[in-house]
């Protein structure tokens, strides 16, 4: 591996850390507020593994009582010189929030792009549309996505998002 490339990927992976650090300590301190707050959720911030992009951040925000968005992306290095990236940009309803349960049904965008930097290896792309639903449990979340597409990827493409979401509300 030659230097340039070296150079390249130590840049990547000092900028990622830097991201993984300093995004967690943001969510959780916009997330201790008051246990007896009963506003309806207005964003969430978190990190999730698994598509589009290995290790996501993930944002939503409530546009009113029902009606929202989600983003997420982000960026994983990994063997053979390459990496993983991608983004996701979902409309969310909102069907069902109780205690500290929420259950949206919506619909995603995205890609998701493997890139092979100092290889011969053929980059693998998938751009996407489809159909998402996805559970938040106190700060546990899973997305499920049934996705269809061009690229390198057959069609369908069954998608999935689980980690952590910390939710704030309106003050």
């Amino acid at each position: 591996m030659d230097a340039a490339c070296l150079s390249k990927i130590k840049n990547l992976l000092k900028r990622l850390l830097i991201t993984v650090v300093l995004f967690p300590i943001g969510a959780v301190s916009s997330s201790a507020q008051s246990p007896n707050r009963t506003d309806p959720v207005q964003s969430t911030y978190g990190i999730t593994l698994g598509t589009p992009a290995g290790l996501n951040l993930t944002t939503s925000q409530y546009l009113d009582e029902r009606l929202g968005l989600r983003l997420s992306g982000g960026y994983l290095p990994g063997r053979d010189d390459g990496h993983l990236t991608g983004g996701q940009l979902g409309l969310l309803w909102k069907l069902k929030e109780q205690g500290n349960s929420i259950l949206d049904a919506g619909l995603v965008g995205g890609y998701t792009e493997i890139i092979y930097e100092c290889s011969t290896k053929e980059d693998k792309l998938w751009r996407y549309v489809g159909l998402a639903g996805s559970y938040k449990w106190r700060s546990f979340f899973i997305e499920g996505s049934l996705t269809a597409g061009s690229g390198t990827y057959s069609n369908p493409q069954g998608l999935l998002q689980v980690g952590f979401v910390f939710k704030t509300s309106r003050r």
